[in-house]
């Protein structure tokens, strides 16, 4: 007859500590990836910013830094629901996004699609099966995110492997620069996050400075490494903002992967209007791209309160 009264006396859970600076670099992440697009599809040759990337590059080191940083955190141990979690954060909103997608590009012809390229792109692995033939190229992203995912819930299992893995990914940049090098910027957040959500800015400065040497002296795939301690080291910033305006951009940022998956359409639409104008491009584009957002997130709410009534022991939306 104790038990319950044990379970009612037991403290709240607490609340997970948000950093409003971790929220504002995926924000402006997510803005030099929206950048890139803009510039390429004006027909722009993108410049190199920093350490020979240019401004999408360095916004989606940014992303898989963050994203490995915040893997790190939580307890050793559960792997496997730590993984559903995030699978369902990336997938629901990715399935009604790659579906309208892959539909519009059905009505139109723009790409052919066999149906081995809709599964791969439904099942999120299409940017390692068949990269050069993508329909919206961009979803790379997702097939290369939910590898670093499952690493992650690897090394939740056991850190022991996680060296092992960057000594992997860092072989792996002489066969897919691309893959490897954001690779290794997760892996950055994610052993620099073994020591917290805030790790020490001496340390993490050193891995910056190591990896832009190794940029130069061994390959440029490190440069990734280099931007990932950078996106780190907005946890050391010592104040805050108003509450208010760190409520405002945290929800903004929780929003970024859902405008990343549907921005590129309103540009490349809105630069069907206006073809080749940067200016109308962006402004058109990204006003289109920020409803598509919101709708985006509207339509992925109801899908989860939907199968949380169909599975109500699953506890679906809780997953989140």
């Amino acid at each position: 007859m104790n038990a319950p009264r044990a379970e009612a006396d037991k403290p709240p859970a607490q609340p997970i500590e948000r950093l409003v600076w971790l929220d504002a670099a995926r924000l402006g992440a997510m803005g030099l990836v929206a950048l890139q697009h803009i510039i390429t599809i004006c027909d722009r040759e993108p410049p190199q910013v920093l350490l020979g990337l240019d401004p999408g590059q360095i916004g989606v080191a940014i992303f898989f830094a963050i994203s490995g940083l915040l893997a790190a955190q939580g307890k050793q141990g559960h792997a496997v629901r730590w993984l559903s979690k995030r699978l369902s954060r990336i997938y629901l909103p990715y399935w009604i996004a790659v579906t309208g997608v892959l539909s519009a590009n059905y009505i139109v012809q723009y790409k052919p699609a066999p149906l081995s390229l809709v599964i791969a792109e439904l099942a999120g692995v299409v940017g390692w099966t068949h990269r050069g033939d993508i329909v919206g190229i961009y979803f790379w992203f997702v097939s290369l995110l939910l590898f670093c995912y499952l690493l992650a819930a690897i090394v939740k299992l056991d850190r022991r492997v996680l060296p092992l893995l960057v000594v992997a990914s860092i072989a792996w940049l002489w066969w897919d620069q691309g893959f490897a090098s954001n690779t290794l910027a997760f892996l950055t957040g994610l052993s620099l996050g073994q020591l917290g959500k805030r790790p020490s800015p001496l340390l993490t400065l050193g891995v910056t400075i190591t990896a832009a040497v190794l940029t130069f002296a061994v390959h440029p795939g490190f440069a990734c490494v280099t931007i990932a301690g950078f996106a780190i080291l907005s946890t050391a910033i010592p104040f805050s903002l108003p509450e208010q305006t760190e409520t405002i951009i945290a929800k903004l940022s929780e929003l970024s992967y859902h405008f990343y998956l549907v921005h590129v359409p309103f540009y490349l639409a809105a630069d069907k209007l206006f073809p080749n104008a940067l200016l109308p491009v962006f402004l058109l584009g990204t006003t289109g791209a920020v409803i598509g957002a919101g709708a985006l997130y509207v339509m992925e709410a109801y899908l989860r309160k939907g199968l949380a009534s169909l599975y109500p022991s699953r506890r679906i939306v809780e997953s989140i």
